[in-house]
């Protein structure tokens, strides 16, 4: 992937750098809780800057349908539509909220250190969400698994889980790890490619050189899952634009998201129809 060496990718840089630094300088922190609640912050920082300001991004977050439903388990973050819905503050620091769940469009995990454990915890957590929302009558947001760092012993370990499992055997769209990059389902294919080469998803749809890559992975490579591909290189730029990326589908569509890529990424087009 050509990434242009512009303001938006030298932003993307920083953004990096001030992840790490909260990572490590909340390392001294006395209470594990609190800490947790700084680097879940951060987070929630670097995608606000990329969305609609209709959006926020409250964390620690308990889900409650119209019905009166509520998730049974807390949300560590949540993106969410303030035009139509509701978010009402727990505590008077704006730590723990309550939000209606028909405006929510992406729920994330966040992990300082992911290990096994952390992994199952997560996937069950995150796996009841199709169900509400199917009791609730609306589309599953999208799913993200964030974690600062993943376990030396455990990321061999995961990396070949997304080899050899399918695109639906974890309730995630997208893993996204600051340490080894982005991978996103098969679900997210359309996006995982157009953000190497700088298109939107409906532009992946409509050029010849992306519609070749996805017949030869589902053709070539069909013995093997694969269900679940890394993003571009890797680096943690392009880890950070392919969360800022989802971030932007799940709130503002495709026309906002090729902005977004365009704006980052020399973009190479060969539309199979004009």
């Amino acid at each position: 992937m050509t990434q242009k060496t512009n303001r938006l990718s030298k932003t993307l840089t920083g953004h990096y750098y001030e992840l790490c630094a909260v990572l490590a300088r909340t390392s001294a922190h006395k209470l594990p809780g609190a800490m947790g609640a700084i680097r879940e912050k951060a987070v929630a920082t670097f995608i606000s800057s990329w969305l609609q300001k209709r959006y926020s991004v409250p964390t620690n977050v308990f889900a409650t349908d119209r019905s009166g439903r509520e998730f049974p388990s807390e949300l560590d973050l949540v993106i969410h539509d303030g035009d139509s819905g509701a978010i009402w503050q727990l505590d008077a620091q704006g730590g723990n909220s309550v939000a209606t769940w028909e405006e929510i469009r992406l729920v994330a995990q966040i992990k300082s250190t992911l290990t096994e454990k952390e992994f199952v915890k997560s996937c069950e957590t995150i796996s009841s969400l199709a169900n509400f929302s199917k009791l609730a009558g609306t589309e599953r947001p999208f799913t993200v698994l964030f974690s600062y760092k993943v376990d030396d012993n455990f990321s061999p370990f995961l990396l070949e889980k997304f080899t050899y499992s399918g695109w639906n055997d974890f309730p995630f769209d997208a893993f996204v790890l600051l340490d080894h990059g982005a991978y996103f389902s098969d679900s997210l294919r359309e996006l995982r490619v157009g953000i190497e080469k700088g298109l939107s998803p409906s532009q992946v749809r409509n050029d010849g050189p992306s519609q070749d890559r996805l017949i030869l992975e589902d053709c070539i490579e069909s013995r093997i899952p694969n269900g679940y591909r890394l993003v571009s290189d890797g680096s943690p730029e392009n880890t950070l634009l392919a969360l800022a990326a989802l971030a932007t589908l799940a709130t503002s569509g495709d026309d906002v998201t090729q902005a977004l890529l365009a704006a980052c990424i020399h973009s190479n087009h060969f539309p199979i129809f004009e």
